[in-house]
């Protein structure tokens, strides 16, 4: 796993990584430290707020609409914890992600 840059949402940071395909990085689970292999199907994951050290980590094996869609999910997952459905984050992480590929291919090819 690699480090990125940090990521604030909501006036806190999350610490971002890149995992390769074939990692199962663990994640906290909770603010006790609980935590669990990643799932080698999952495409990114958000620990929770209240976990000190938070991550983001996404798997760095996508094309762009994917890595941008993954990239949006994970961080309403860290603005909204338990707040929204998985379907509507599925849902409206791949419409932003979607509309913001459509907008700049668009503005590109006017110059």
């Amino acid at each position: 796993m690699r480090r990125d840059k940090d990521l604030r949402i909501l006036r806190k940071i999350w610490r971002f990584f890149w995992a390769r395909k074939d990692e199962r990085p663990l994640v906290k689970t909770d603010a006790n430290g609980d935590s669990v292999p990643m799932n080698l199907n999952e495409l990114g994951v958000c620990e929770p707020p209240d976990v000190k050290g938070k991550r983001i980590i996404i798997r760095d094996c996508m094309g762009l609409e994917l890595l941008l869609d993954t990239f949006i999910h994970e961080q309403i997952h860290a603005a909204a914890h338990e707040l929204l459905s998985e379907e509507w984050i599925n849902a409206t992480s791949s419409d932003i992600a979607r509309n913001i590929l459509l907008y700049f291919e668009v503005r590109l090819r006017k110059k």
